[in-house]
Formats: C-alpha cells, sequence, structure tokens
C-alpha cells in the first residue's frame, strides 16, 4: 500500500506538470461522432473510433500498447464503488494469475478533475503493463477513460490523458466557462427548496452482550463471532464483525518462536534436509531480527503462514485467531502501561495502518511485549528464539476507528479469566498459573493504556487518515458553515452542488481545506448521494 500511495502522490505531482506543459504545448480537437462528444489531444497524437472500446488514442503504434480510450456511457445513477468492484472482477478473470497488484477507488487529480479511479498492474511478454481507469459521472452520462502503458514509462500516455480529461465536451454542451458565467448572471434567491439526497451516518456496533465459554468472559459487540485456540499461556482468540471482518478484537497470550537471524533460519533448513524432526519446525519459524514492537509486527503475515503449516499437528495456534495483515505500516507509537515480563525493551502501543488479504485497508492499535531469547551455539550461528507475550490489539476498516476504538478497547477491557479455569491452571504448573494471572490483570489494564494511547495520538495523523479514508471511498468532505455539521459526499456531488447552492435548502456547504482540517476531526454526521 505504501507503494501505491507514492505512486498516487506521484501521479498527481505528473498530472500537475502535466497540466502546466499543455498550456504551451500545441493540441488539437478530435471528435467522435459515433458518440457525439469531442476532446483535444497532443497535436503528434491519433486518434480513431475502435468498436466496443471508444476513441482510441494511440501515443506509440496505432492499435498497441500505449494508448488511451474515451467511452461515452448512458445515462445511470452509477454507484462508482460498485463499477470498480465488478470491472475488477472482469479483470481479475481475465488475466488471472498474470495480474499482480491493484488498487480500486482512488482519487485522482486528473485534467484539472477529481475522479475515482483503479489502477491495475499485469505481466505480458517483455515487461509489465499498467491499466488506469478512470470514471466520471456527468449530469445526463457517464465517461469513463483508460491509459495502459508501460508501467514505468507512462509520462507521454499519461500527458494524453490528462489533455483527454481536461478538453472533454459532449456536441451540443456549454464549456466549463459558460457554465460558470451563465451562474454568476443568476440573481440569487432568498432561499432554495431542493433538499439534499442525504442519509445519517449509520451506528456500527449497537451495543454489546455478554460471553463466557467457561474459560474467560468478555463483552463482546452484538452479532460478532469469536474464535479461540489453545489452553493457558498458549491461549488465545480473534473477534470479528461477520459483515466487516476488518472489525476484530484479538488476543494471544503467548507466541513462539521468532527465530533471530535469517542466517540461523538458512542452517535450521540445512540440518532440517537431514534430521528433520524438530529442525523441521524451527525451519519455518518466523524471524525477527529485532524484539521490538515494530520487528515483531513485520514478521505477522509470517506467523499466519507459520501457524497454518503446523497447527494441525498441535504444534501452533490456530491460524485463524492471527490477525489478517499484510504491508503494515507504523504510523505513530506510545509507550504502554500493561504490565510487561522485566526483559521486555520496547513495551508501547502501535497505531498501524495495514492491508489484508482481499487488499483491503485497515487500522488499528496493536500492542505486544517481544523478550529476547539467551544464546545458543548453533553451528556456529546463535540458534535460540526471541518469545512474544502480550499480543493484542482492535483493529477496523480504515476510517472507522475514531467510532469504534472506545467501544473495542473497552470490550478488550472487560476480558477475564474464569476462577475455575485459574484453578486447572495451577494443577498444570504454578508458573504458569502466575503468568495466567498477570495476563488476565494485563488484559484489564489494556484498555485505559489503549485509550491513553488513542488519544494520545497525533492529531496530523488523524487529518491525514481521514483524508486518505475520503480518497479511497470516493469522497468529498464538506462542512456546513451555519451548523458545523459534517458530510460525507460522493464524488462529484459538490462540483454540481456549487453550481446550483442557492437551489437548495441548505446552500451553505463548503468543502474542507487547509483552513477548516477541524472538521475531519469532528466525525461524519451525514453521508450524501448524488
Amino acid at each position: 500500500m505504501k507503494r501505491i500511495r507514492s505512486f498516487m502522490w506521484a501521479f498527481m505531482l505528473l498530472c500537475g506538470c502535466v497540466a502546466a506543459a499543455h498550456a504551451t504545448d500545441a493540441l488539437k480537437e478530435v471528435s467522435c461522432g459515433e458518440q457525439g462528444f469531442s476532446t483535444k489531444i497532443p497535436a503528434g497524437l491519433s486518434a480513431a473510433w475502435k468498436d466496443g472500446e471508444g476513441l482510441h488514442i494511440s501515443v506509440g503504434t496505432p492499435g498497441s500498447v500505449p494508448f488511451v480510450l474515451v467511452w461515452k456511457g448512458q445515462p445511470t445513477n452509477l454507484d462508482p464503488a460498485g463499477y470498480f468492484k465488478k470491472y475488477t472482477t472482469h479483470i481479475k478473470e481475465k488475466y488471472g494469475a498474470r495480474l499482480r497488484a491493484f488498487s480500486i477507488m482512488e482519487s485522482y487529480e486528473v485534467g484539472g478533475k477529481k475522479l475515482p479511479a483503479a489502477r491495475y498492474l499485469y505481466d505480458v511478454k517483455g515487461g509489465r503493463l499498467c491499466l488506469l481507469r478512470l470514471l466520471e459521472t456527468r449530469e445526463d452520462h457517464t465517461v469513463t477513460y483508460t491509459a495502459k502503458y508501460l508501467d514505468g514509462h507512462g509520462d507521454a500516455t499519461l500527458a494524453a490523458l490528462d489533455a483527454a480529461v481536461r478538453n472533454y465536451l459532449p456536441d451540443n454542451a456549454k464549456t466549463v466557462s459558460e457554465v460558470r458565467q451563465d451562474v454568476s448572471k443568476t440573481v440569487p434567491r432568498a432561499g432554495g427548496t431542493r433538499q439534499l439526497n442525504m442519509k445519517p451516518a449509520r451506528t456500527i456496533v449497537t451495543g454489546t452482550t455478554n460471553y463466557n465459554d467457561g474459560r474467560f468472559s468478555m463483552q463482546l459487540p452484538v452479532g460478532w463471532k469469536i474464535q479461540t485456540s489453545g489452553e493457558y499461556m498458549a491461549f488465545a482468540f480473534k473477534a470479528w464483525d461477520p459483515e466487516q471482518p476488518n472489525r476484530t478484537i484479538f488476543l494471544m497470550c503467548k507466541l513462539e518462536p521468532f527465530l533471530k537471524s535469517q542466517v540461523a533460519k538458512k542452517k535450521y533448513r540445512q540440518v532440517a534436509k537431514t534430521v528433520g524432526g524438530t529442525y523441521a519446525f524451527f525451519a519455518e519459524a518466523p524471524v525477527m531480527e529485532s524484539p521490538t514492537l515494530p520487528g515483531f509486527l513485520r514478521t505477522i503475515p509470517e506467523i499466519r503462514q507459520f501457524c497454518a503449516k503446523f497447527h494441525r499437528q498441535g504444534l501452533t495456534l490456530n491460524p485463524d485467531v492471527v490477525p489478517d495483515m499484510t504491508a503494515i505500516e507504523v504510523i505513530e507509537t506510545k509507550r504502554s502501561t500493561i504490565p510487561c515480563p522485566p526483559a521486555c525493551r520496547d513495551n508501547s502501543i502501535a497505531r498501524v495502518k495495514y492491508v489484508d488479504h482481499q487488499r483491503q485497508v485497515g487500522e488499528g492499535l496493536i500492542t505486544a511485549q517481544p523478550v529476547a531469547g539467551m544464546q545458543y551455539n548453533f553451528f556456529g550461528v546463535d540458534g535460540w528464539f526471541h518469545t512474544v507475550y502480550g499480543f493484542m490489539g482492535v483493529t477496523a476498516p480504515i476510517g472507522e476507528m475514531r467510532e469504534l476504538e472506545p467501544i473495542l478497547t473497552k470490550c478488550l477491557g472487560s476480558f477475564n479469566f474464569t476462577q475455575d479455569y485459574v484453578s486447572r491452571a495451577i494443577k498444570v504448573s504454578n508458573e504458569e498459573r502466575e503468568a495466567l494471572l498477570a495476563r488476565g490483570r494485563a488484559m484489564q489494564a489494556s484498555h485505559d493504556a489503549m485509550t491513553e494511547a488513542w488519544r494520545a495520538r497525533e492529531k496530523a495523523h488523524d487529518v491525514a487518515f481521514e483524508k486518505w479514508s475520503d480518497a479511497f471511498m470516493g469522497y468529498d468532505r464538506l462542512y456546513d458553515a451555519d451548523t458545523g455539521e459534517v458530510y460525507r459526499a460522493e464524488l462529484g456531488f459538490y462540483e454540481q452542488y456549487d453550481l446550483h447552492r442557492d437551489e437548495y435548502v441548505k446552500s451553505n456547504l463548503r468543502l474542507v481545506d487547509k483552513g477548516s482540517q477541524k472538521y475531519y476531526l469532528k466525525g461524519v454526521d451525514y453521508y450524501i448521494t448524488k
């Protein structure tokens, strides 16, 4: 995701440069009689109608990659999220295993317009191609723009795309400047009667209920499912919302082994080829070179794979209780007040952003207590391992943590082992009994610690998360200058509203900008659809 986001900003910067270049570079007008529109392209390029695809703008050899396509659709109430979901399914079926990465419902500034988009990378003989598709929703029709080019070599193609988007004009339509002139001549009315097509923001969690399986009890959001694994100090659970699996609460009391280096892993693999057994187990263990929270977080994808391989043998936890996280990015860390083992050198809570296996983006508050292992000379390398205690946290889809954090951390803090379960643990081991009691106390302390970390978070990161969330899901953030209410509006709504705001009952909505970023921190009151 970090790579995709970097591409997004590079693309936006490129489009700004392209727009500046177009102010001086020669453009020529091309018409599409088949669909009734015109646009402009760089003078050195050619364009022709292509059945079933639209106006084909050739950036290189006519009819081949690289190119830009412009397609005028029929009048529709097309939902961008639904459109790109369906289109992505088509791309997956078409390219199969050759599809290497994709991102959908990003927002791009192209040709002076802010449009929802999707980007796909897939392999072909001789290289990797990038397919970029943008969707523009107009009053009486839609327009799709498609750019296809060799990844890393798209400057000329993106320049042609920018020109086509900027100068698109349906036949018999007024230009943007003409529309603005007409609006400026309109005498404002005392007040409009047109209502916004909006609905209140939905409450995600409607309540909690007590859960007790005889070993522990806790509060869970109504309708959530829970999975447990292991016993005593190997105990773990994950609870989640069936409607959205990235809404989770989880705990793993103890995780091991984590090898200290790739060199040690390589040595275990060498020995395992001839000896097998325990050596084969260690040969697949995750590597945590630094016993710190960020160092541990990087191993989570490996933990899932490790557990999936050895769970049926009873050697590891069920992989279903391990959070589904890849591309984990630590946004900030705060010192934790949760009790930890004396040997833990990094007792902190991290605010993270991540991508799941379905490439959905989430955020979370996570803590874990890595403990460095002793040393063991294993054929010339340190073959001992690190251990992690108290891996727990809460997660939510990007943009939902503000609402869910107080509820989910309160549920996490309500966790408590039953006295009967503790008594059974005594029979297993006095050492495990003490550790289990300590872990129960730590769970109860987790609510206060995570709440403190959340409240101490950097506001600038909050604003950045909210902006990213809006761009990812295809919204503009608006506010009512009269009432202070905050709105999320589908892309394309505000441009039309701004031209006709005097027609609406609520005529004082504004885009949140640099001077009004405080509204990103208030939460959303209403959602506006077109």
